[in-house]
């Protein structure tokens, strides 16, 4: 048997349907991050020196990102100070409430940096870059391996099947032969274990959960990267992997990877073109 040229998108065979709680579609996120370093690593550089710095600063003002980054109920980037708005504190001391101000910098500086890879409208992949930023403030060797957010934040839903059990008459050793007994148990054993596997995939199923996902191109998460980050337009990403590989692919195909690519990983975006790059990749 070959071995796989790509890893599971799940160890598991099902997983949930909502995006947002599916390891499948986690881990196709964290291919996308992959391909980002492979082919287009300015992006994740800039990250580090436009965003980050808004962000240590504001994290040294007092701000408390731990209740808004891994709170399942928040969207973190929505709740970034903006200009104007007033953000509601607790005295330790004294228990009294009052109002305090934060820098807005840091969220015109992520939305800039968003905006100028047209990543500014994908809510998962800008709550994922603020998580990735405070890994990188509490451990700095993670900035500088431009390392994202590892955690996926995803509660499994408990779905088990009953108890296997399986039970034949024994050997009658003057009536049958042991080729023709070891037959006879292996096919009983078999209709129970299918049997079973049938049951077992009704429970999955009855608790809402769905098949997980397996094949799939690494290649379709490289041209998502350009096509979506870079602005290539997928003519000039069938000349760049030409260059490599004159028999590689062609325009249909690689927009058909993009799509593929981006329903894996449940990337919400406006069905527009993003505009051509002007950076050289």
């Amino acid at each position: 048997m070959r071995p796989r040229q790509t890893p599971r998108l799940a160890y598991c065979e099902y997983v949930q349907p909502e995006p947002s709680a599916s390891v499948a579609t986690w881990q196709a996120r964290l291919l996308l991050i992959d391909a980002l370093k492979r082919v287009y690593p300015i992006m994740l550089e800039r990250l580090s020196a436009d965003v980050y710095p808004a962000y240590a600063d504001l994290a040294k003002s007092g701000f408390n990102f731990n209740e808004i980054l891994w709170n399942s109920r928040l969207s973190p980037h929505n709740m970034l100070p903006e200009a104007g708005k007033k953000e509601l504190k607790r005295d330790k001391k004294t228990g009294s409430v009052y109002f305090d101000y934060y820098s807005p910098k840091l969220k015109i500086e992520l939305i800039r940096w968003a905006n100028s890879f047209h990543a500014d409208q994908c809510g998962w992949f800008l709550d994922d870059t603020l998580r990735t930023l405070r890994g990188w403030y509490v451990a700095p060797e993670w900035r500088k391996s431009l390392r994202w957010n590892p955690h996926s934040g995803i509660a499994s839903t408990l779905a088990i099947g009953e108890r296997f059990l399986f039970d034949y008459p024994g050997w009658e050793m003057q009536t049958f032969t042991w080729a023709y007994y070891s037959q006879k148990l292996r096919e009983a054993f078999e209709g129970k274990l299918s049997e079973y596997e049938k049951a077992s995939r009704k429970i999955a199923e009855s608790k809402g959960l769905v098949r997980a996902r397996q094949k799939y191109s690494l290649a379709n998460f490289e041209w998502f990267v350009l096509r979506r980050f870079a602005g290539l337009t997928s003519g000039e990403i069938v000349k760049r992997v030409s260059a490599e590989n004159p028999d590689a692919t062609d325009e249909s195909t690689v927009l058909k990877g993009v799509k593929a690519a981006a329903k894996l990983m449940a990337w919400d975006h406006p069905r527009t073109r993003p505009k051509p790059s002007s950076r050289k990749i």
